[in-house]
């Protein structure tokens, strides 16, 4: 199997060992509009504290952020970001909302992100769900081969009764194994089609809504 990650992959991989990537590089850094970037970061639901970010990032060119600049372009961000609209956007792809929308914006912005966000949990839970009946399935499968290993030892060169022994008892932990897993993808599909259900009318209603 080829384990090798994609570029974009490994940068992502390599920037979370290090803890973090720099947000800017140096050449922003050298030619930063701090307006623009506060409007940027605002746009993408940012609060003031990401500027602590961007001063460490550029601290080796020795440049200092533009607080002002960047607190109005901040704040200008703040108004495209806190749309209802986007608000539903935002909780549906699961990112966190840091309390930047103003009072005349926050209401209806936080109604529509936690209708996004109770979809997108309602997606999470099922993908997870998903993903334990693959791997289940895949450790039965596993258990199987290991199964027919000792049936062929058992059959074929076990020739003292420790061997013959050692063999069956592989074999029932392995049946034991396999029907617990069994009888947890039972369960495991049944609360699938719950959350199925669930998904369904929620995204329905979602449309009603104008989602």
């Amino acid at each position: 199997m080829n384990t090798t990650l994609p570029p974009r992959l490994l940068t992502v991989s390599l920037c979370l060992a290090l803890s973090a990537c720099s947000t800017l590089s140096e050449e922003e850094c050298l030619n930063a509009d701090w307006y623009l970037i506060g409007l940027e970061d605002g746009s993408r639901g940012y609060d003031v504290s990401r500027i602590g970010s961007h001063r460490e990032a550029c601290a080796k060119t020795r440049v200092v952020p533009e607080i002002d600049a960047y607190r109005q372009g901040l704040a200008e961000g703040h108004e495209r970001y806190c749309l209802p609209a986007n608000g539903y956007k935002v909780g549906l792809s699961g990112a966190e909302y840091r309390n930047v929308c103003g009072a005349a914006q926050a209401k209806e912005f936080v109604s529509s992100y936690q209708l996004g966000r109770d979809l997108y949990r309602l997606r999470e839970t099922l993908r997870v769900l998903d993903q334990q009946i693959y791997d289940n399935r895949n450790l039965i499968e596993e258990l199987d081969e290991d199964t027919d290993y000792h049936e062929q030892q058992l059959i074929h060169h076990a020739s003292s009764p420790a061997e013959r022994q050692q063999h069956l008892d592989a074999i029932k932990d392995n049946e034991r194994e396999a029907a617990s897993l069994a009888e947890s993808i039972v369960y495991s599909e049944r609360e699938r089609a719950v959350l199925a259900r669930d998904l369904a009318d929620t995204q329905a209603y979602h449309r009603e809504l104008g989602y």
